[in-house]
């Protein structure tokens, strides 16, 4: 590094190391080593396992000031919040990412990659459809339910468009967030729709079958990317989708989805 000093570093999908030692005793080491020296201040995790980066976090002797997990802060998944506990415990910031869970909670919908299962993806395209039959937008009544999820210090979501920027801004800052009939709305898609998810996600899908899947859907490359876990790929897939749409926000013809 020779742009002096890095505010933070984060050990990008830590949860999918082949074994957690490599992260606790040779990874957090060298980046502490750089935050002693003056080239970081702050060290981070990433990932989608809960689980796993509260174990690394709980054996750790390195302070680790922050981390950002996906998917677990929205309405289809509010997991999160049980894991919030130890996070303030240890005084750690927790940064909620993907509160519309990779585009499920668009009306666009979820790219071809997705790796929730189909109940979950069906619970979502419901819910979805009940908004727009009210003339309400779920990916709204989403970002205003991750903007509120206990515990969390920022939200991250992607966005491809100038005005989408202004959108979510707009929601960030308005008081109340949501008019009466827009909580409504959400509070009977949360009982109809989602409650009854408990919570699932796509942690330990079979690679294997994913893989297969990729390929019958022609998305070859992708499929022959030897990512240690379904979340891996889609951690990766998610985030090349973000970049695509930092370099296509000047553009008026959209390519990627609403994470």
């Amino acid at each position: 590094m020779d742009r002096g000093e890095e505010r933070i570093v984060q050990i990008h999908d830590a949860d999918f190391a082949p074994q957690q030692s490599i992260i606790l005793y040779e990874t957090l080491q060298a980046l502490e080593m750089a935050r002693n020296s003056g080239k970081i201040r702050y060290i981070g995790l990433t990932g989608y396992e809960l689980r796993k980066l509260a174990s690394i976090i709980d054996c750790s002797t390195v302070k680790i000031d922050v981390v950002l997990t996906y998917c677990h802060g929205s309405m289809n998944d509010n997991s999160l919040g049980n894991f919030t506990y130890l996070l303030q415990k240890e005084n750690i910031g927790v940064l909620n990412g993907s509160p519309l869970s990779m585009g499920l909670l668009t009306e666009r919908g979820p790219p071809p990659w997705h790796p929730a299962a189909n109940f979950i993806k069906e619970a979502c395209l419901a819910a979805t459809h009940y908004c727009m039959s009210k003339n309400i937008s779920i990916s709204k009544l989403a970002l205003a339910y991750a903007f509120e999820v206990p515990g969390t210090v920022s939200c991250v979501v992607g966005m491809d468009s100038v005005q989408q920027v202004r959108d979510n801004i707009a929601l960030a800052t308005d008081t109340p967030t949501l008019t009466d009939v827009e909580q409504r709305v959400r509070d009977r898609i949360m009982r109809r729709y989602f409650d009854r998810l408990e919570n699932a996600g796509w942690g330990g899908v079979d690679v294997v079958a994913y893989w297969k899947r990729l390929k019958k859907l022609g998305l070859t490359a992708l499929a022959t990317h030897k990512h240690s876990s379904v979340e891996s790929l889609a951690s990766t897939l998610n985030g090349l989708s973000m970049q695509l749409s930092l370099s296509n926000s000047d553009s008026r013809t959209t390519k990627t989805r609403h994470l």
